[in-house]
């Protein structure tokens, strides 16, 4: 026989991302008081099997069975390809209710080929409505589905909708109200006290912001939870300057998280330059940034920081050499400085033959034993560091999805990685920056849907040519730092004048002339102070 209420629970809508599928399944499992990760479900079955998007062949074969574990959340099961999701069957028709011990075999496992179920275990699993048909009806069938209907929505047609979406806000900001009181808890302090002050005026304020997004059935729940984080911590963090109104940061809020391009705020964002940015740093060994003089780039600096206040990781999108990873790193050591981290950023370079082992980390032998190093991107998860994936969008899409783990809101929370023999707890500083050039680029992929939605994509700006000539000026000056007066102004129009000079040449459009970048500009600097140091 097979089980008794095993479960799917499926969004339902068009946009059925964001709408809180797995929230609730993470939910289910925290009340049932075990370990949470989020997957997909069955509702009786004694093993506990994780998954998050990645590695999906692996499911099997990398010990997510263990007979502690009541229950078990696989989130996006959709992605999984049926020969995979097909091999859970046996272990689905296990029936649980009689005396005998039920056992389920794993051949993959050389370490443990058969695993004791547990008579508790459940399996809830999660996925999109619109891919279930797309699924094995073999695997389907040993499951009850449950339709999730749009939350946000929902309550536009109940009585007093207002007081419904102002109660909805409330609890909203109350949750991150919560979650930041504890981070900021010293660890020398054994008792916590929660204090949350309901606030009518700015519940109104940001219901006012959304309401149009409600009627066009635009909104989700996540993007909601995380505009009323944004507001709630901007807030604390910047509430203090007299010069920014309450209504502004709510705007500038709503701008980062759910409207589609981020419009720049001067106020806000110089007072964040001021206090979080405006640091000197020593010298590196890469390429330096120059960013000062130029206000467009010191906004953007801004925005950057804004976004990693309230872990709204990043995709910045640029045409080539124009300085994204440079922007990134110069970003990610003066977050370090500003911070107190350990560690300015870890780094991975992507390519088409990247593979998710690269940065989450591998098994090798060492001393006859076999031993799992960290990647660079699990080392900047347990750390709370930036970590920067550059060129992203050049490797396979499988493998961008695999990095949905680590751009899940599980702050603080311990998760379970596929390949990886530990749980991993995500630091609340850790912040991602993807860098890379437009999918249109050839060789480049475009962003999976399951990554994009839990990024915020940012075009580099372009900026003026004043700024343009002020940068080309400095790292002119930059070569040359004995230079006289009379030297230094000669210096300085030499670097204007290639600055116009790189403008002209990019109008013309040549088919065989690329279009030149500030990486180019700075090549051609180098040179000519290379041939100047070493003339006869």
């Amino acid at each position: 026989g097979r089980f008794h209420n095993s479960t799917t629970i499926s969004a339902s809508s068009s946009r059925s991302s964001g709408f809180g599928s797995g929230a609730i399944t993470s939910c289910i499992h925290a009340h049932r008081k075990r370990f949470s990760v989020v997957l997909k479900t069955d509702d009786e079955t004694g093993a506990f099997i994780v998954m998050r998007q990645f590695n999906l062949n692996c499911i099997i074969s990398t010990r997510r069975v263990d007979e502690t574990m009541l229950l078990g959340i696989l989130d996006d099961i959709e992605e999984a390809p049926a020969t995979i999701t097909e091999r859970l069957n046996a272990l689905l028709d296990k029936k649980l209710d009689i005396e005998k011990e039920r056992i389920f075999e794993i051949p993959e496992c050389p370490e443990r080929k058969e695993v004791q179920i547990n008579k508790n275990f459940r399996l809830i699993c999660v996925c999109n409505y619109n891919n279930i048909s797309k699924m094995s009806p073999s695997f389907l069938n040993r499951f009850d589905i449950i339709t999730l209907e749009e939350q946000i929505k929902s309550l536009y047609f109940k009585t007093n909708s207002d007081l419904h979406y102002l109660e909805l806000i409330d609890k909203l900001i109350k949750q991150h109200c919560f979650n930041y009181q504890l981070n900021q808890q010293k660890k020398e302090e054994k008792n916590f006290n929660f204090i949350h002050r309901k606030n009518n005026d700015i519940n109104k304020l940001i219901y006012q912001k959304i309401y149009s997004d409600i009627q066009k059935g635009e909104l989700s729940m996540y993007k909601l939870s995380l505009f009323c984080r944004a507001v709630f911590i901007f807030i604390q963090e910047l509430a203090p300057n007299k010069e920014i109104k309450i209504e502004q940061l709510i705007n500038y809020a709503y701008q980062l998280t759910i409207a589609p391009n981020i419009e720049d705020d001067l106020v806000i964002e110089d007072f964040i330059y001021k206090k979080y940015l405006n640091y000197e740093l020593e010298e590196s060994t890469d390429n330096k940034y120059f960013f000062k003089d130029s206000p467009k780039l010191r906004s953007f600096m801004a925005k950057l920081f804004a976004a990693s206040m309230i872990n709204l990781h990043i995709c910045l999108i640029g045409k080539t050499g124009v300085g994204k990873t440079s922007c990134a790193r110069e970003f990610s050591r003066i977050r370090k400085k500003c911070m107190k981290l350990s560690k300015d950023f870890y780094m991975h370079s992507f390519h088409s033959n990247t593979k998710s082992s690269h940065f989450y980390g591998n098994i090798i032998m060492k001393n006859n034993e076999i031993e799992f190093i960290n990647g660079s991107l699990l080392n900047a998860m347990e750390e709370g560091t930036t970590f920067i994936a550059d060129e992203m969008n050049l490797s396979p899409k499988i493998v961008m999805k695999s990095l949905v783990p680590s751009l899940d809101w599980n702050i603080n929370c311990k998760i379970y990685i596929p390949g990886i023999n530990k749980k991993i707890k995500i630091n609340q500083k850790y912040f991602f920056i993807a860098c890379q050039n437009d999918f249109t680029t050839t060789g480049r992929n475009s962003l999976p849907k399951l990554l994009a939605k839990r990024l915020k994509c940012i075009q580099y700006p372009e900026p003026p040519m004043k700024d343009i000539q002020k940068i080309c000026s400095s790292i002119n000056l930059e070569l040359y730092p004995k230079c006289d007066e009379t030297q230094k102004k000669q210096i300085i129009q030499n670097g204007e004048r290639i600055a116009k000079y790189m403008a002209e040449l990019n109008k013309l459009n040549l088919s065989f002339i690329p279009n030149w970048s500030i990486r180019d500009i700075t090549k051609i600097l180098r040179r000519v102070h290379f041939q100047q140091i070493n003339s006869y």
